[in-house]
């Protein structure tokens, strides 16, 4: 495997989008074999849902960290709505 060192690159992680994912014993294998290299599997589903946990913590987090800021307020009423 070549590495590029002038860049710094020390490790590459990746992102696997299927619309379904597969249940054939060849197909988990290799989801594990991607995982252990740090590619991580998600069907749209799935990456919808923690893309939308992650705002709801990122929201409570800056939430907190300013809590009379009316725009951050107004977000977090909008999203619960």
């Amino acid at each position: 495997m070549l590495v590029e060192t002038a860049l710094g690159i020390t490790k590459i992680t990746g992102l696997v989008v299927a619309d379904a994912l597969d249940h054939r014993a060849e197909v988990r294998s290799k989801i594990g074999t991607l995982a252990r290299e740090d590619i991580h599997t998600y069907t749209w589903q799935s990456l919808l849902e923690e893309a939308a946990r992650t705002w709801r913590e990122f929201l409570e987090i800056v939430g907190q960290r300013a809590p009379d800021d009316v725009r951050l307020r107004d977000l977090q009423v909008r999203h619960d709505a």
